[in-house]
Order: structure tokens, then C-alpha cells, then sequence
């Protein structure tokens, strides 16, 4: 991190390549799960961004759950993006250098892949609901992540974004799967979400 390289291009091309070897490894290794009655093939309106977007706000207006959970969606990744664009300047202006500045999210994308895992198993037992709505479960995370992120940090030491993210990537950990289900679950089965 502190090498400052002039020219990034092969850090670069190491991330390409990781990525093309996980398309590889998806195409080649992974079987398709989908029932194959319900497969349709690739057409080139699949392609076309506007029209995919216009059909998917299409089925949301049918169905008043799943328009408000697109709403709430739309205000929790708002509210991400301002994250995003404030953490790494806040921890500039509490004392991290800029190559420090990274770490807490390097641990958070470590630590989202254990959570992933432990979601796999506490969701069946929690219920989707509760870990999107009911019990609040993901709000929750998120305010204690928040007040690591913050009032830790500031009142007790530079700790506090570690274990903010962390907290945080349950959070994710949570809202990602249980969205996707209760959206396959309410589109009806030529229109799987």
C-alpha cells in the first residue's frame, strides 16, 4: 500500500484476471440450478438497460410489498453511498494515514464472507422478515456499526471502524440474502427475481 507505483496497470490487470478466473470458474465448474422449464434464452432486449429496468418496475408496481421494500432499499443504499463518501476522509480527520484508511474495509470484506456463512444458517432460523423488517435485525446492526464508526472512535480510540465494519458487514450479510428471497418469493415463476 505505501509502494506508490506511477503506473497502476498491472495491479490492475491482477484484478482483471482474478475476476475473469472467478466468470471461469462460474461458467465451467458451477451446474445451473435453474429449473430448466423456466430457462429462457439470452435475446439481445435482455441487453438493453432501459427496457430490463422498465419490466422489473413493471412487476414492482403489481405488488405494494415489494414497491415499499424497493422504496426502503432505495433509502438504505442512499444512505451507504453517503457513507462511502464520508468514511474514508473521516478517518483521515481522526488521525488514520491514507494507507490506514483502507484497512477497516479490507476487514470488512474479510469479515462479510464469515458472516455470509453464519447467514446461511441463522436466516432459516431468524425468518426472512426479521432479518429485513420485523425484528430489525439489519437496522439494528447498522446502528451499532454507526456508533463504533463514531461516538467509539472519537470518545475511546482508532478501534472503532474495525469493529464498525465488522458490524456492519453482518448488516450486508443479512440484507442481501433476504431481499433477493422475499423478491423471488412474491414474483410469480416466469418472472423469477
Amino acid at each position: 500500500m505505501r509502494q506508490r507505483l506511477e503506473n497502476y496497470t498491472v495491479p490492475w490487470l491482477m484484478f482483471a484476471a482474478v475476476g475473469f478466473g472467478v466468470f471461469l470458474l462460474i461458467v465451467l465448474a458451477l451446474p445451473e440450478t435453474f429449473p430448466a422449464e423456466l430457462r429462457k434464452p439470452v435475446t439481445g432486449s435482455m441487453l438493453n438497460p432501459l427496457k430490463s429496468q422498465w419490466q422489473a418496475l413493471s412487476l414492482l408496481a403489481q405488488d405494494r410489498v415489494l414497491a415499499g421494500l424497493a422504496g426502503l432499499h432505495f433509502l438504505v443504499m442512499f444512505h451507504f453511498v453517503g457513507f462511502i463518501v464520508l468514511s474514508f476522509s473521516y478517518l483521515l480527520l481522526n488521525g488514520f494515514s491514507m494507507d490506514q484508511a483502507l484497512l477497516p474495509g479490507m476487514l470488512g470484506s474479510v469479515a462479510q464472507v464469515l458472516w455470509t456463512g453464519a447467514a446461511v444458517v441463522m436466516l432459516p432460523r431468524l425468518g426472512l422478515w426479521s432479518c429485513y423488517i420485523r425484528r430489525t435485525t439489519r437496522h439494528a446492526l447498522f446502528a451499532v456499526a454507526y456508533m463504533f464508526w463514531g461516538p467509539y472512535t472519537v470518545l475511546v480510540g482508532p478501534a472503532g471502524p474495525y469493529l464498525g465494519q465488522v458490524v456492519q458487514s453482518a448488516a450486508w450479510a443479512l440484507l442481501g440474502p433476504a431481499m433477493n428471497a422475499i423478491v423471488s418469493e412474491r414474483t410469480p415463476e416466469r418472472q423469477p427475481g
